[in-house]
């Protein structure tokens, strides 16, 4: 699983997670979601825009 961070809509308010274990992609109405567990075992979908992988390196 890879490591990431980003947020997430739960009962209509945004929560931002350091880190959280991506494990596939899913989808929910016509969006394309992550869906992730967090480090308490809770499991959260985020919409692809809001999460960032923590593994990848940015070559300038």
């Amino acid at each position: 699983m890879r490591k990431c961070k980003g947020r997430y809509y739960k009962q209509g308010q945004c929560h931002d997670f350091e880190m959280g274990y991506f494990h596939q992609w899913g989808c929910n109405y016509e969006e394309s979601v992550a869906i992730i567990e967090l480090p308490n075992g809770e499991v959260v979908m985020s919409v692809a825009d809001d999460i960032q992988f923590l593994d990848t390196v940015v070559e300038e």
